[in-house]
């Protein structure tokens, strides 16, 4: 590594299995084969689970280990200056056969007192659904602390959740202490603050891998939980060849392209590093010469010292991603 340039960065795929996986991450994304697959980190500096480079001079290097040698050369001043030697985005692709528990995010605040991490504001985008699934976001309609209560305990809650119907190509955004829940038979990527702190609240009377009922966390969600109702997907437009604005938040800028032609990329007044999600066909990139192939499903770092690109692909959708 000492004295290696930066360049665009794949990472090998961390794939976990869940109760609630499926197959889809290996039949139509290419992840490696494991029972029960529900999610591929693909880009993470989560403790236990730090993403490790897997091609190039770089090679066989973990973020962790890039961030503390390139800094704000990999980050971005910006994001060196706020979030120091902490990675600050999770980046992921969810299948989900089953249901996942209906659950909540903690804040920044809670997150960091109780947990000694981040919150987690998130948002999905639709690659893939089977027909008539659904996500589960919101009550169906407001709903008092007590009745909720009510419902916790006689095990009703699915009974008052908001569900909407998804098809590819459509995108939410859950903030923190949304109700929310992947419905079976989707298949989405996930941007999300860097943490792992889930509070479930149930989770359909099943056993976990281990034969176990998993743990619920009705108790820390009260401080959390947002009682309110009428979730709706986010609006963007569907030119070609046009960057369409998902989602900007303070943690994260997500935007979408399909691509017909080639596109020249300015990250100059970008003080942060990018990554791209291939979510449907294939993209290349251009960096100096070098070519980068993405495949759907395959994401790329890029880090902040490198300011010019081209998109290429004929018909291919990518999301990009950075820290405003």
């Amino acid at each position: 590594m000492p004295g290696s340039k930066l360049y665009p960065l794949k990472f090998h795929p961390i794939v976990q299995s869940k109760v609630w996986g499926g197959n889809k991450l290996h039949e139509i994304l290419g992840k490696p084969a494991t029972e029960n697959a529900g999610e591929s980190w693909e880009l993470s500096g989560v403790p236990g689970h730090v993403s490790v480079v897997s091609d190039g001079p770089l090679s066989g290097s973990d973020l962790n280990e890039l961030i503390k040698k390139y800094g704000p050369e990999l980050l971005g001043h910006s994001v060196w200056k706020t979030y120091g030697e902490e990675f600050p985005l999770l980046f992921k692709f969810i299948d989900a056969k089953q249901d996942l528990s209906i659950q909540l995010h903690p804040n920044d605040e809670i997150a960091r007192s109780r947990h000694g991490s981040l919150g987690k504001t998130e948002m999905w985008y639709i690659m893939q659904a089977d027909e008539g699934s659904r996500l589960i976001i919101d009550f169906d309609k407001p709903i008092s602390k007590k009745d909720y209560l009510q419902h916790l305990e006689l095990g009703t809650l699915s009974e008052v959740m908001g569900e909407v119907t998804v098809r590819a190509g459509d995108s939410y955004f859950i903030s923190p202490g949304t109700v929310h829940a992947i419905g079976g038979g989707i298949l989405l990527a996930e941007i999300q603050q860097s943490s792992d702190i889930t509070y479930r609240l149930y989770d359909w009377d099943r056993p976990g891998t281990d034969g176990k009922m998993r743990e619920l966390h009705t108790e820390e969600a009260l401080d959390v939980i947002q009682f309110k109702s009428g979730a709706k997907a986010l609006e963007f437009g569907k030119e070609k060849d046009c960057w369409h604005n998902l989602k900007r938040t303070k943690y994260f800028d997500v935007r979408l392209m399909e691509l017909e032609n080639d596109q020249h990329r300015d990250l100059t007044n970008v003080d942060s590093f990018v990554v791209y999600m291939c979510s449907e066909g294939q993209i290349e990139i251009d960096c100096e010469g070098q070519k980068f192939r993405l495949n759907m499903g395959e994401t790329i770092l890029i880090p902040a010292s490198i300011n010019q690109l081209v998109l290429k692909s004929d018909g291919g959708r990518i999301l990009e991603i950075h820290v405003p």
